[in-house]
């Protein structure tokens, strides 16, 4: 378990392309063969993702929320 605790930790960086390339294959090879990991990454870029649906009533996230936070904090 801890293997894939190391990858999970890994798909963010993964995502944004920002792994090296020994590392981006070690993720992508994996991601193949366990799908446990394959179900919490589509889980996981589900909610980071913007959503393919456009309609108005779709709700998104809001872009300015952590300058706001920061903000409000200070």
């Amino acid at each position: 378990m801890k293997h894939h605790s190391h990858i999970r930790s890994l798909l963010l960086p993964w995502l944004e392309l920002t792994l090296d390339a020994q590392r981006q294959q070690l993720v992508e090879e994996h991601l193949k063969g366990c799908e446990t990991c394959r179900k919490y990454f589509d889980a996981m870029s589900a909610t980071l993702l913007p959503s393919q649906d456009s309609s108005p009533t779709a709700l998104g996230a809001d872009p300015y929320l952590p300058t706001r936070i920061r903000a409000m904090a200070e």
